[in-house]
Parts: structure tokens; C-alpha cells; sequence
């Protein structure tokens, strides 16, 4: 619900957008955009126990609309890509509570013989919407984007004890929301700075939340 909630409220400042620049809209500018930096994971639950804070990288390519009465928005495709390492202590903190019956020795000690990581992939086709009348001022933003995310994890598995957290690999919907500020460098070049949810649609819900810095380079 809260979901369905979040996608109404950014439809319509959305369309507050592209009603203040249909005049404007005329005018396309192309652009590259590039960005990386931390990931951290929040759904399901377990995952901010047995995985590290990751990274991300990513890419896109789209159009920016000529400032209107508001600000100006883009629309854009992208492409990212995150990663979370393994997190032993963690693991294994969260494995004796779980598993009680287990030897808490055996768990504290036992030899890791598999240390899954967490990797998504994630395409978005994305709506920006920058409130300021010239693209040469520093402004804040949001976006919303709708697309697919890939998920995979490898296994994990302590020696000579029962439990074992198996290798899994799915695809689904995603869609995410962020908000960031950008300040223009050069006439081509603008540096961004943002914070995004991105929410895998799956059986049980894929969350987290990606900090990234990066470029938007016009040509």
C-alpha cells in the first residue's frame, strides 16, 4: 500500500512537470550519464545481518526537456549494478538465534566453505524532475523510475553443521524513487549527488538503498 501510495504522489508532481513545459518541450538536449558509490541492503530482514553495505555503479542515456515554469525534467534508461560482500560475524551472530539445537561452538568456530555475496541488476526507464529555470544553477531533484531487476545469491555454509543458506537467483519488477541536488561544472558537464530506494517485486520484497555520486555530461 505504502508502495502504491509513493508511485500516486510522484505521478502527480510529474505531471505538474510536463504541463509546465509543454511549450518548452521542443528542445531535447542528449545526455551520458555515469555514477557509483554505497548500497545498503534493508529487505528482507536477514539481509542487513549476513550482508555487508556494498557498492554501486551505473549508466544511463536520455533527454532533458528546456526549463518551464518550474524546473525542467529528463527522461532517461540506466543500467546499475550492486554488490554486497559477506559479512562472517554477522553470519554467524545471526546463526544462534535461528538455529538453537546447533552447538554454539561449532558456530562461532566452524570453517566457512561457501561465502555467498548478493549481487542486483537493475534497468530502469526514469523520470527526473529539476526544480530550476536554467540548467546552470545548482537544484535539487527528484526521480522515479520503473523497470526489472535481477537478483542473485551464492550460497553459504559453515563445515560440518546443518544449516546452510542456499545459492538463488530470481527476476521482477523493481521500480525506485530517489532525491538528489546537482551543481553544473562546465556547460556540458553536471556533478550529481543522490539517494534512491529500489524495491525488487518478489515473493518476499528486495530492498535497498543505494548513495551514489556521478556525472551528467551533455552533448
Amino acid at each position: 500500500m505504502k508502495s502504491v501510495v509513493l508511485i500516486v504522489l510522484f505521478s502527480m508532481v510529474l505531471t505538474s512537470f510536463l504541463v509546465a513545459q509543454e511549450d518548452s518541450a521542443k528542445t531535447l538536449t542528449r545526455h551520458v550519464y555515469v555514477w557509483g558509490g554505497s548500497s545498503y541492503p534493508y529487505l528482507p530482514g536477514v539481509t542487513k545481518d549476513i550482508w555487508k553495505t556494498g557498492w554501486n555503479a551505473g549508466v544511463g542515456y536520455g533527454y532533458s526537456f528546456s526549463p518551464g515554469s518550474i524546473g525542467y525534467g529528463e527522461v532517461f534508461g540506466t543500467v546499475e549494478f550492486s554488490r554486497f560482500a559477506f559479512n562472517e560475524t554477522g553470519y554467524r551472530n545471526w546463526l544462534l538465534p535461528q538455529y538453537s539445537s546447533l552447538n554454539s561452538s561449532e558456530i562461532q568456530t566452524g570453517g566457512i566453505t561457501a561465502r555467498g555475496a548478493i549481487s542486483n541488476l537493475t534497468v530502469f526507464a526514469n523520470f527526473k524532475g529539476t526544480f530550476s529555470a536554467s540548467k546552470h544553477s545548482i537544484a535539487p531533484y527528484f526521480l522515479i523510475g520503473i523497470g526489472y531487476m535481477h537478483y542473485s545469491q551464492d550460497s553459504i555454509a559453515i563445515q560440518d553443521t546443518l544449516y546452510a543458506v542456499h545459492a538463488d537467483s530470481k527476476s521482477s519488477f523493481a521500480w525506485t524513487v530517489g532525491i538528489g541536488i546537482e551543481a553544473p561544472i562546465t556547460d556540458e558537464i553536471t556533478f550529481f549527488v543522490q539517494g534512491k530506494s529500489v524495491l525488487g517485486v518478489f515473493q518476499e520484497e528486495r530492498q535497498y538503498f543505494p548513495l551514489s555520486g556521478g556525472f551528467r555530461i551533455q552533448f
